[in-house]
C-alpha cells in the first residue's frame, strides 16, 4: 500500500544533482624603485568563474511524481577584475628612527551573469536530461548584476629604536551600489606598541623572569557594505509572463539613503615570554561597536511596496570580551619537538537598536518554523524552542 512517503532507495538511486565549476586566478605586477626606499607598484588580477548545475527528479516517486519528472540546467558567469597602483616608501634616520609610509588607489569591476531553464512531464522515461523530451517548459530565470569599487587609501608607521612603535592609515572607499551623494565613505585606525622588554630599566628589573614584553593598543573605524546589493538604492521592474502575454511589474522598493555600514574597534592587549622564551603569554581585550546596519525596515501592506519593506541603515549591536593564549615549548631537540597551546576566549553580543517600530527579528527554516529571534538587549539570533 501506499505509506504515504517516497521510497528513499527511488530518490537515492534515481535523483541526481550536478555540479561543475572552472575558475581562473591570475595576477600580472610590476614594480620600479626610482630611488633608494621608494617602490612603485602596479599590480592587475582577475577572477573569472564558470559554474553549470543540472539536476533530475525521477517520475517514479518522490518530489517529481506530481510533476511526472523535472529536468533543469542553469549556468553563471562570474568576471572580476581588480587593479591596484602603490607607492611604499621606507627609510631609516640616525640608525634608530625607522619610517614607512604607503599611498595607493585601487578599482575592482564584478560583473555576475546567470541563467537557468526547467522542464517537466517528461514524454519519453528515457531521458533524464534538460536537453530530452519534456512536455513542459518554464520561463526559466537568472539574473544580471555589476557593481564597482574605488578605493583610495594611505598608511603610516614609525617606530624609535625598536621600542615605541605607532601606525595610522585612512581609506576613502566607494561602492557603486549606493546612490550619488552616499556612494563613498572614509575609515580610519591608529595603533600604538611599547616594547617594553627593550628598556634598560625594565630589563634590569625583571629581565630574568620576563622576556619580549609588549604593551599594544588599536583603534580603527572599518566600513562594511556586504548587505548592500548591486542596486539596493534603485526602484526595480522584472520582467515575466502572464499566459503567454510579456509583462513588467514592479519587484523593488529602492533606498537612495542607503550608507556604509561602520564599525568602531577598540583593542588593547600584552603580551610576554617567561623562562628565556620557553612561554608566551598573550592576553587582549576587544569592544566593536556597530552601527548603521542594514535591515529590512517592515512597511504598511497598503503601500503597496514589494515584500513590504525597504533596506535601511537602522540596526547597531556590539562585540566584546577577552582572548587569552598561553604557548610552552616543552621540548625543542632536531629530531624531537613537543609544543603545547591552550586558548581561552570570550564573547559577548548585544543587540542595541532595530529598525522603528520593529520590536524583534525571527528566523526561519524552509517549513517555516520560527527557529530563532533577534530582539534589543539580547545577542543576535537566540535560539526560540520549547
Amino acid at each position: 500500500g501506499n505509506l504515504g512517503y517516497p521510497n528513499p532507495v527511488v530518490v537515492l538511486n534515481e535523483n541526481k544533482f550536478t555540479t561543475e565549476t572552472d575558475r581562473l586566478l591570475a595576477t600580472l605586477y610590476a614594480s620600479i624603485t626610482p630611488f633608494k626606499g621608494m617602490e612603485l607598484k602596479s599590480q592587475f588580477g582577475i577572477d573569472n568563474l564558470t559554474s553549470e548545475q543540472t539536476w533530475f527528479y525521477s517520475p517514479i516517486n518522490g518530489d517529481g511524481q506530481g510533476t511526472n519528472g523535472d529536468a533543469g540546467a542553469s549556468n553563471r558567469k562570474f568576471r572580476r577584475w581588480n587593479w591596484s597602483n602603490t607607492a611604499n616608501y621606507t627609510t631609516t634616520l640616525a640608525d634608530k628612527f625607522n619610517i614607512g609610509l604607503l599611498a595607493g588607489v585601487e578599482e575592482q569591476h564584478t560583473v555576475d551573469n546567470s541563467w537557468s531553464g526547467e522542464k517537466y512531464n517528461v514524454n519519453d522515461p528515457f531521458f533524464k536530461t534538460y536537453q530530452g523530451s519534456w512536455t513542459n517548459v518554464y520561463m526559466g530565470g537568472g539574473g544580471m548584476g555589476e557593481n564597482y569599487y574605488l578605493s583610495y587609501f594611505g598608511r603610516a608607521n614609525f617606530n624609535y629604536n625598536k621600542k615605541y612603535f605607532i601606525e595610522g592609515s585612512v581609506r576613502r572607499d566607494g561602492f557603486s551600489g549606493l546612490a550619488a551623494g552616499n556612494k563613498y565613505g572614509t575609515f580610519w585606525g591608529a595603533s600604538a606598541m611599547w616594547s617594553a622588554s627593550n628598556e634598560k630599566f625594565i630589563s634590569d628589573a625583571i629581565g630574568s623572569i620576563f622576556s619580549d614584553i609588549r604593551l599594544k593598543a588599536s583603534y580603527g573605524r572599518v566600513g562594511n557594505i556586504s548587505a548592500v546589493g548591486d542596486f539596493s538604492s534603485l526602484f526595480l521592474y522584472g520582467s515575466g509572463l502572464y499566459a503567454t502575454a510579456p509583462t513588467l511589474a514592479f519587484t523593488q522598493a529602492g533606498n537612495a539613503d542607503l550608507k556604509w555600514e561602520t564599525s568602531d574597534k577598540y583593542d588593547g592587549g600584552i603580551s610576554f615570554s617567561l623562562l628565556k622564551d620557553r612561554i608566551q603569554a598573550e592576553v587582549n581585550y576587544y569592544y566593536n561597536n556597530i552601527n548603521g546596519l542594514v535591515l529590512s525596515v517592515p512597511q504598511s501592506p497598503s503601500k503597496g511596496i514589494p515584500g513590504s519593506s525597504i533596506p535601511a541603515n537602522v540596526g547597531s549591536m556590539y562585540n566584546t570580551g577577552a582572548e587569552i593564549s598561553l604557548t610552552s615549548y616543552n621540548i625543542s631537540k632536531p629530531d624531537f619537538s613537543w609544543t603545547t597551546t591552550l586558548n581561552f576566549s570570550t564573547l559577548k553580543n548585544r543587540v542595541t537598536a532595530l529598525a522603528p517600530g520593529v520590536t524583534e527579528l525571527l528566523g526561519y527554516t524552509g517549513g517555516l518554523e520560527i527557529t530563532n529571534k533577534t530582539v534589543v538587549g539580547q545577542p543576535v539570533g537566540g535560539i526560540f524552542v520549547v
